[in-house]
């Protein structure tokens, strides 16, 4: 599956799910709640969707914190409180003709202070490229502290235990 890409927009129960392809690693986005949060994850090159027996998401008001980013404007953090705006998928190529897939989800602060584009990119490697873009429409200065880009939850597997020989990770 090397040099696969493929980005797949749906809605679950009202609510946006973002899922990135590239090569055989797939993983998944929900905006739910005012934030954009980890849906899941799997190298089996398959959406979440179609892995219902083995994939897990974890519940939007779990204590546990899916938020795939962080960042603190003026010293509170404004990704728990973000609007859903869109998003865009672009197929670009770079000078040394490496193809590639830009996929930007557009948010705003509910405090009207920035925009937030939380940007990925897909090249076809088992690797997925996360940053984000914060433009202030505040109108007055900003100050932005304590950047997360790609942040989140990973999956555990009930059962998989068995096949661990040593949990240590020096042999």
């Amino acid at each position: 599956m090397k040099d696969y890409k493929n980005f797949y927009y749906h809605e679950e129960s009202g609510m946006p799910v973002f899922c990135y392809r590239t090569g055989l690693t797939v993983y998944e986005e929900i905006f739910s709640c005012g934030r954009l949060m980890s849906g899941g994850f799997n190298a089996a090159g398959y959406t979440q969707n179609l892995l219902g027996s083995s994939s897990i998401r974890v519940p939007a008001h779990s204590s546990v914190d899916s938020s795939v980013f962080s960042v603190d404007i003026d010293g509170a953090s404004v990704g728990f409180d973000t609007e859903y705006l869109g998003y865009d998928e672009k197929r670009l190529t770079e000078e040394n003709g490496t193809e590639y897939i830009l996929i930007k989800v557009y948010l705003r602060a509910l405090d009207g202070s920035v925009n937030i584009n939380v940007c990925t990119r897909l090249d076809g490697t088992g690797v997925i490229l996360r940053y984000i873009e914060l433009e202030n429409v505040s109108g007055r200065s900003v100050s932005v502290g304590n950047i997360v880009p790609f942040g989140g939850v990973i999956d555990s597997i009930v059962g998989w235990d068995q096949y661990v020989k040593n949990n240590d990770p020096k042999k």
